[in-house]
């Protein structure tokens, strides 16, 4: 069986597409390779920063900020994160405390300093 991509308008068979349950065939309308295309083309745009704007509205707590009390988010369209230091910083350190937060952080951890000690290449010596 095949289907047509709205992207490149060839016609693929159905394993070209990825998972999506909330369309009628249970299938993405874009195949995977422009999915991946247009992913990578988003992901390496600059964001656009915008001089006039200097508070914006954390997401989490609902405080007008500046602009500066917002973390940095290469894929933000702002380039900003939507959530404040703060909010971040709480968020973190409760998904750190919980169970699958902790074993995952421990893990990254591990990595971390591997990658430390043999150099960043990720290899052995």
């Amino acid at each position: 069986m095949s289907k047509r991509c709205t992207k490149c308008d060839e016609s693929l068979p159905l394993s070209s597409f990825h998972r999506d349950s909330r369309s009628k065939d249970g299938r993405r309308a874009s195949c995977a390779p422009c999915v991946a295309k247009s992913s990578r083309a988003r992901s390496e745009a600059e964001p656009v920063w915008d001089p006039s704007v200097t508070h914006k509205t954390c997401t989490k707590c609902s405080l007008i900020l500046h602009i500066d009390d917002f973390g940095v988010a290469r894929r933000m369209m702002d380039g900003r994160n939507s959530r404040c230091r703060v909010c971040c910083s709480e968020s973190t350190a409760e998904w750190q405390r919980s169970d699958v937060g902790r074993v995952k952080h421990a893990e990254a951890v591990r990595r971390y300093r591997e990658r430390k000690k043999w150099g960043d290449s990720g290899g052995s010596p």
